[in-house]
């Protein structure tokens, strides 16, 4: 539980988040595997926070989206050749 400030309630209260622990990694940096760990594979509604943690030797990024779409038919692009698949724990494939 952190603490918000609501404007609209008047003032200070403790509003509930959600905090995802999310762990970055690869072996061989650009060359090699690279992994996106989440610690829940699925949230409640409401305030998420994203606690990331890179154990990898490059800098990795993360991209959070609303989407109807099946997560295997999401479009990689620019992720190597052949593009990476996208698999059902938030990991990304070589």
């Amino acid at each position: 539980m952190w603490p918000a400030f609501l404007p609209s309630s008047g003032g200070w209260l403790k509003a509930k988040v959600t905090v995802v622990n999310v762990t970055f990694a690869d072996t061989e940096g650009l060359n090699g595997p690279m992994t996106l760990v989440v610690a829940s594979a699925s949230v409640k509604a409401g305030k998420v926070e994203f606690v990331a943690k890179n154990v990898g030797t490059i800098v990795h990024e993360m991209i959070v989206l609303k989407t109807t779409t099946a997560f295997d038919q999401l479009p990689v692009g620019d992720a190597g050749d052949p593009p990476a698949p996208v698999t059902r724990r938030g990991q990304q494939g070589q």
